[in-house]
């Protein structure tokens, strides 16, 4: 990863810093540096990995995980140790299935991150026009179990309205590269499509 220090990398390892924080530890960080907080910490995230850019250089393969690392332990130690005793949590990542294939961490959070954002800007009808396409795209060959009640012709139009809404979405809140996506509907079918197959 080359581009280790684009302000698309930076930008995803300080969202991603600010929300592994604790309400308490998010307390600490607002006391200190109110409204501009999230600026702070992009700002220090970009000036440590500028400091330590010659010996991260000198790995054979830099991933957000090790990024993400070293901007936390700095952080960490800069502005919140010996302020609280429960420090960055070190909370496990809820494993993927078995079959799937491996993601780093930090693709992990942002990709459940915009599955989160996609499901509280569509209405009902919206998720579940988005199961039937993903659906179809995995198992093309498998009858298709959501929108039962609705012929192709509908829910065709339905999935053509949609996709300039989700075009909008992810241009506003963080594009998907295409092993991103991948997941994006790995995890979306499974935390949002369950319901509508448990309803039919």
């Amino acid at each position: 990863m080359s581009d280790f220090l684009s302000s698309e990398v930076i930008d995803k390892i300080s969202a991603i810093l600010f929300k592994k924080l604790t309400e308490l530890e998010k307390q600490v960080i607002i006391k200190q540096f109110g409204e501009y907080s999230f600026e702070v910490i992009r700002a220090e995230v970009s000036y440590i990995l500028t400091e330590k850019k010659e010996i991260i250089g000198q790995k054979n393969e830099i991933n957000f995980s090790f990024l993400y690392t070293i901007a936390r332990n700095y952080f960490q130690d800069k502005f919140l140790k010996g302020k609280i005793q429960h420090i960055l949590r070190e909370e496990p990542l809820p494993e993927l299935p078995t079959k799937s294939i491996s993601h780093s961490v930090i693709t992990f959070l942002f990709t459940e991150e915009m599955v989160e954002i996609i499901a509280n800007h569509l209405s009902s009808n919206e998720l579940e026009t988005l199961c039937w396409m993903i659906f179809n795209k995995k198992y093309p060959s498998e009858e298709n179990p959501f929108l039962p009640s609705l012929s192709r012709e509908a829910r065709y139009k339905r999935w053509n309205r949609l996709k300039p809404k989700l075009k909008s979405l992810f241009k506003k809140y963080g594009s998907l590269n295409e092993e991103e996506f991948a997941l994006f509907c790995e995890l979306y079918m499974s935390t949002i499509c369950g319901k509508f197959r448990l309803k039919g």
